[in-house]
């Protein structure tokens, strides 16, 4: 992939172990739960769309690209939120972590390997050393599909949507991050190299919950078709196609014929 202002490393054939990164990024209890949270303190200086390591060290390439993810991600949610006369304001706080324990929500406290939204506090958390690992091992893209995803949680809180079963809000999510990077990229904010395309399609499609999770689980996330079909359907139709449904009767219709 690669956009007008910086280049995105090609999504090689690996980029199937970002969905398993970006999956197990979401588990419980932490993306999208809806939990209480109660956060260590930010870094000095830190601020809500500037991630800065725990030992808030100078800045590196994993910084910046991170911070180029998180902006086209709150950018594109700026203008369709901007472009339907519904106020917006960017998640208030994004909190690399390295320990367990170091954040939590609800009193719970998140473990490593992990990232998080937590709506009361909204608050984006994540293990720095686990998000940077993704990015090593597999290029920027990595960052784009976990932040596209855990800022669609932050959207369902803001519009406050019809909070259903685990499974359910997490495949809302999926297409909802489906949505970002299938419009972007008809916008041209994105570009995707030969091939890019398919391999997320074959990214989503290798993760899924284990055989057996009930419906009801609270860590629940979906099957391999269901991750796929939701994340397909916001790629091709953008978010209209997710149903969005808000309790607070905000609504949302994407700003442009997709």
């Amino acid at each position: 992939m690669r956009g007008p202002q910086f280049w995105m490393r090609r999504l090689a054939a690996s980029i199937g172990a970002a969905a398993v990164l970006v999956t197990a990024a979401c588990g419980s209890p932490s993306a999208g739960s809806g939990s209480p949270a109660t956060g260590g303190a930010a870094p000095a200086g830190a601020s809500p769309t500037t991630p800065v390591s725990a030992a808030a060290s100078p800045s590196t390439e994993f910084d910046t690209e991170f911070t180029q993810a998180l902006e086209l991600v709150t950018a594109y949610w700026r203008q369709e939120f901007t472009a339907n006369n519904v106020a917006f304001a960017p998640v208030k706080d994004v909190r690399p972590y390295t320990k367990d324990g170091e954040l939590s929500c609800a009193g719970q406290p998140l473990s490593t390997n992990n990232a998080f939204y937590c709506p009361p506090s909204d608050l984006l958390g994540y293990d720095v050393n686990f998000v940077r690992a993704g990015y090593d091992k597999i290029g920027d893209g990595f960052l784009y599909l976990l932040l596209a995803h855990e800022y669609g949680h932050a959207v369902q809180t803001r519009v406050n949507t019809n909070r259903l079963v685990s499974r359910v809000y997490e495949l809302q999510a999926d297409c909802l991050a489906g949505a970002v990077i299938g419009d972007s990229t008809r916008a041209g904010t994105i570009e995707l190299e030969r091939g890019d395309a398919d391999e997320i399609m074959t990214s989503i499609m290798t993760i899924a919950d284990p055989d057996g999770v009930p419906w009801f689980d609270p860590t629940a996330h979906g099957s391999n078709a269901d991750r796929l079909a939701a994340f397909s359907r916001g790629y091709r139709s953008s978010y209209g196609a997710c149903h969005l449904d808000s309790l607070s009767g905000v609504r949302l219709v994407p700003s442009s014929p997709r």
